[in-house]
């Protein structure tokens, strides 16, 4: 399944638990995917709940209570996002692939490691190793 399909999958199973702050929130991601295609890939997906974050952790609020529903909702969004490689799991696969070329060594973890990995950290990783 993709993070596209899981999504509306999160936002049926929000509809039958009656969250609405989560219902409205998975909502808003799809009519946001959809305007831009029918079938979103994950890296869209993923950007999306990234400019979400990036958005909405910029508004000051002043009530507490606006502010509550905006750490809600930013918590809710970061946990959609794939797990990131700590600095050392970046270490045991570059040292693994024992790879002298950056351009290699990124495209590899582009296509297995997609949206979960720090690319300043893997040059970081790559140039002391």
């Amino acid at each position: 399944m993709n993070r596209f399909e899981t999504l509306k999958a999160l936002q049926l199973q929000s509809r039958k638990d009656r969250d609405e702050i989560k219902t409205s929130l998975y909502s808003y991601f799809i009519s946001q995917l959809e305007r831009k295609t029918k079938n979103p890939t994950d890296d869209e997906v993923i950007a999306e709940y990234k400019a979400y974050i990036k958005q909405v952790s910029a508004i000051a609020y002043t009530k507490a209570e606006d502010i509550a529903k905006r750490d809600l909702e930013v918590t809710l969004t970061t946990d959609l996002l794939p797990k990131q490689l700590t600095e050392s799991e970046i270490v045991d696969i570059v040292k693994s692939l024992n790879s002298s070329d950056m351009g290699s060594l990124m495209k590899h973890f582009k296509e297995n490691y997609n949206g979960s990995f720090n690319g300043g950290l893997v040059k970081k990783v790559f140039e002391n190793v």
